[in-house]
């Protein structure tokens, strides 16, 4: 029993890291819709960076903008990538002082 429930858990991670990746790929594609290019270029957003990516974050956008149900929710969800984004920039940043710090170390050895 134990063997059939590890070979379902594999297969489930399987699927979803396959799921994850196709999304991915998916969200990095040229957007396809003119009409929506044309409007994210009419806000300010550079050709170049126009993908589906960049279509669903305005539009998650735009919701947080117009009120209603469903702005909350969409707002939390912004506020959440936001903080994400930052979290990743400090982590960052304190690997590069490590690294400094390292080769500050490794300088003063090879010195010494």
């Amino acid at each position: 029993m134990e063997k059939k429930d590890g070979k379902k858990s594999g297969e489930v991670r399987r699927k979803r890291k396959a799921m994850k990746e196709q999304m991915e790929m998916l969200l990095t594609l040229p957007l396809k819709n003119t009409k929506l290019k044309k409007q994210l270029q009419e806000i300010g957003i550079n050709e170049k960076e126009i993908d589906n990516q960049m279509a669903l974050i305005v539009s998650l956008y735009q919701t947080a903008l117009r009120g209603g149900s469903n702005s909350v929710q969409a707002f939390s969800y912004i506020q959440e990538l936001v903080e994400k984004k930052e979290e990743k920039k400090t982590d960052l940043e304190n690997a590069k002082e490590i690294l400094v710090k390292i080769k500050e170390v490794a300088n003063n050895d090879t010195n010494n």
